[in-house]
């Protein structure tokens, strides 16, 4: 008996009905708009909101008893019927909004808006709303594995970014002589693949990773670098071997052939692992800058923007300044520089992002020197 009395005491506590902001739900109810509210960067105020708009939604019929079956209390059903209803007309697309409350704690249709001075019977709450309309969509298994590595490269790899102004002047004339005299069409990422391997060689320092079992750098005998490239399954970095080896039109020609089999989903993985560099290249897209995610085991990623056409000072014009002094005097007349000194060049914003536990970022300059050495001096590329 004493077993049985206990369970209908716990039932009994069960179906107790809560009341919430002044009004009666069932818990089930009111754990529905939690579990809906939680998805919310603030979900307190999302609650309220729910709440809120609950409560209006229900009282714009004839009356509680009419819409809740005559319980007078708001069920798990009543709340499922408002989040279906036309779409969440309640709540949908007004992330926040001033509403008027009365002194009983109901709310002002009339002033629901900001526009006009409210009453003076009415006082102000700011109520967070939510869109709860949404879709999800789910990951396949590429973009799985591409999201557990960058979390695990930002959470364990120590990011460290520098940038630097690349003048490219010298690919674009390279570029055009080998459509004129070879007939050869070549594309500034192929040349830019080109020039960071050679700067690889240069600085080996860069060409290496952190081995986290015996804590030390970890220099790659080879330059193979990986070039990151949009796939129907996401980015994908299918790699070039033996890049250092390589011509500019071989490079081309296996970007362009890894580029097509990415498309169709036909890399293998013996194309995508490995890899000692990467280069992330968004120019095509109109992007001036920005700072790639290093793509581990390896210890650096190059991102590159789209070529721009920049003014700068002219050799002749830095030959004529002798010295500060003349220097000093032009600027206090505000007139540095005229017209005939200027001149554009095409310049690219380069940004390398190392790992600080195998490379600092002196390493990190040196090899962006070396690399805009090569980018500078493209007429010297073998095509």
């Amino acid at each position: 008996r004493g077993h049985a009395r206990r369970r209908r005491r716990r039932r009994r506590r069960r179906r107790k009905v809560v009341v919430s902001m002044g009004r009666r739900i069932w818990p089930s109810a009111l754990r529905l708009l939690r579990e809906h509210a939680r998805g919310s960067t603030r979900p307190r105020e999302a609650q309220t909101a729910l709440e809120e708009a609950l409560w209006t939604s229900l009282l714009r019929v004839d009356s509680l008893e009419k819409s809740s079956g005559g319980r007078k209390v708001v069920a798990k059903e009543d709340v499922l019927t408002f989040l279906s209803r036309n779409n969440n007309d309640a709540i949908e697309g007004r992330p926040i909004e001033t509403y008027a409350f009365r002194s009983d704690g109901t709310k002002d249709a009339s002033t629901s808006t900001s526009d006009g001075p409210p009453k003076s019977t009415l006082e102000k709450k700011k109520v967070v709303v939510v869109n709860a309309e949404f879709e999800d969509v789910p990951n396949g298994a590429i973009r799985k594995v591409i999201a557990s590595r960058l979390a695990a490269s930002k959470h364990a790899q120590p990011h460290s970014y520098v940038t630097m102004d690349v003048d490219a002047s010298g690919v674009d004339r390279f570029r055009k002589k080998s459509i004129q005299d070879h007939e050869k069409k070549v594309s500034v990422n192929d040349c830019i693949v080109y020039a960071a391997s050679k700067a690889l060689k240069r600085v080996g320092k860069v060409n290496s990773r952190y081995d986290e079992k015996v804590g030390k750098r970890v220099e790659f005998d080879t330059v193979d670098i990986s070039v990151a490239m949009a796939a129907p399954s996401g980015l994908v970095t299918p790699i070039v071997f033996n890049a250092d080896n390589k011509s500019v039109s071989e490079i081309g020609q296996d970007v362009r052939r890894l580029a097509g089999k990415a498309k169709e989903g036909k890399l293998k993985p013996s194309e995508m692992m490995g890899g000692s560099f990467t280069i992330s290249n968004l120019g095509m897209f109109s992007v001036d800058s920005f700072q790639a995610i290093q793509n581990p085991p390896q210890g650096a990623i190059l991102a590159v923007g789209r070529g721009t056409e920049r003014v700068i000072v002219s050799e002749s014009a830095r030959g004529s300044m002798k010295d500060e002094d003349d220097e000093d005097e032009a600027a206090t007349t505000g007139a540095l520089f005229s017209e005939d000194q200027l001149t554009t060049r095409l310049s690219i914003s380069a940004t390398l992002s190392i790992d600080n536990r195998c490379m600092d970022e002196a390493d990190a300059s040196e090899w962006l020197e070396a690399f805009a050495d090569e980018m500078r001096n493209a007429d010297d590329f073998v095509l």
